[in-house]
């Protein structure tokens, strides 16, 4: 983590930065309080759908006097987030009703948002995945989520992976995380469970 922590304080990857962070807040949080509550489905998925439409539907709160102090005084970063404001005020051009549902398919978001409104990507996990997939691959997604998360609950261990998917959807609001990485965190999740219930 000391690693982690100085590579991103070198190359000023504020992400990073927050990430570790995080990585050790979460850390303690599970191992003194178990972590039971986080573990539910139902919190996780909430705190999914209010992290990656906070900046969406409100982008004012980056205007609020001790955010704005965060974001420009102590990480050094215009008040835009490095243009992502920007890019989720021009979002609503890249859905048609069509696309919405089905995606315009995988690996397409560089040209498309390019294209669109002149940005590389959409910034934002879940939208990503409607843009690339659509609304229904989302939807099945979110079943998946569930799902092992149900089967996590029912274990009172704790559940290390548990900690890097709450980052990955935290930062889904500025980052593309839920990717193919964010998948195999959710797969380790079901390994550790499996795991413990044999000892």
């Amino acid at each position: 983590m000391i690693l982690s922590f100085t590579i991103c304080f070198i190359v000023k990857c504020t992400t990073g930065i927050i990430g570790v962070f995080l990585l050790i807040y979460f850390y303690y949080y599970f191992s003194y309080f178990k972590g039971q509550k986080l573990k539910k489905p139902e919190i996780f998925i909430g705190v999914l759908f209010i992290s990656s439409t906070i900046l969406l539907l409100f982008s004012n709160i980056i205007e609020i006097g001790p955010i704005k102090y965060l974001v420009e005084d102590v990480f050094h970063k215009d008040i835009t987030l490095t243009g992502r404001l920007n890019i989720y005020q021009e979002i609503d051009k890249l859905f048609s009703k069509f696309h919405i549902i089905f995606g315009y398919g995988m690996g397409s978001s560089f040209e498309i948002v390019m294209k669109m409104i002149g940005a590389p990507n959409t910034q934002n996990g879940i939208l990503e995945i409607i843009l690339q997939q659509g609304i229904i691959s989302l939807i099945l997604l979110i079943i998946l989520i569930w799902k092992i998360l149900k089967y996590s609950y029912q274990n009172r261990s704790i559940n290390y992976a548990l900690i890097m998917l709450y980052i990955y959807i935290l930062f889904t609001s500025v980052e593309i995380t839920l990717d193919i990485s964010f998948l195999i965190w959710l797969a380790l999740v079901l390994v550790f469970e499996n795991n413990s219930r044999k000892f």
